[in-house]
């Protein structure tokens, strides 16, 4: 039982180290698959089925789409429970977190959230994208010193209303060179944040798509702005 036990620490180990990767998961559906127990089997194939969906189309997609619809709703909340429980990330109201590729990958959380629990997130989950569902600029700030911050690849803040100063911080920090997405949609941003943006970001090391619908900024503006930044630039 401990050598099974550290297999499956080690094959988890490696499926965080690397959340990009498909090969550590599917080892890692492998491993649960010879375990054998219903459940195990369950989540194996409900892996399985999450990697090749996110290559898949037309009428293999729609039925990989209802295999998994079926999965879910029989073991769901189970599979969510070891973030669920108490002392863990997604124990507190506001907290939710969506599967991809078998695990998950996608973390609703406020920012004061988010900063108090990133470690134990991250120690079972290869979480990449969070949507922050309550921040005021204090919070932000904060959220942009928490060092796991850094293994976001998506980061958004759409409706937070944290204006101007936000993306100053933002783009400001680190995590702007790291990041690969950020959606500040209806996030109060102005033509002179955007402005701003233009005259300090640096250049080189920015997300590859940065989301601005639904904020006052005008036709010049965007056009400048897109000018500079390209087709990652998103106003719709």
């Amino acid at each position: 039982m401990a050598a099974m036990t550290s297999d499956h620490d080690a094959l988890l180990a490696a499926v965080l180290a690397d959340p990009v990767a498909d090969l550590p998961r599917l080892i890692y559906a492998d491993f649960l698959q010879d375990r054998g127990t219903s459940v195990d089997v369950a989540r194996a194939e409900f892996i399985r089925i999450q990697v090749e969906s996110a290559s898949a189309c037309g009428p293999r997609l729609q039925e990989l789409a209802a295999h998994e619809a079926r999965l879910l709703a029989l073991h769901g909340r189970a599979w969510l429970w070891p973030l669920r429980a108490k002392g863990e990330a997604l124990q507190n109201r506001g907290t939710h977190g969506l599967f991809r590729r078998g695990f998950v990958e996608i973390v609703w959380m406020p920012a004061t959230i988010f900063c108090w629990k990133a470690e134990r997130l991250f120690r079972k989950a290869p979480a990449t994208e969070l949507r922050v569902t309550r921040a005021d600029l204090a919070e932000f700030h904060e959220l942009l010193r928490t060092p796991e911050t850094g293994r976001l690849h998506v980061l958004d803040l759409s409706d937070r209303r944290l204006g101007d100063d936000a993306l100053r911080l933002l783009a400001a920090s680190a995590l702007w060179r790291s990041l690969k997405v950020v959606r500040l949609r209806n996030c109060g941003i102005t033509e002179a944040g955007i402005l701003h943006l233009l005259d300090e970001a640096p250049d080189v090391g920015r997300p590859d798509r940065l989301e601005f619908a639904f904020n006052a900024v005008g036709d010049d503006v965007r056009t400048a702005a897109s000018a500079r930044f390209g087709a990652g630039l998103v106003w719709a």
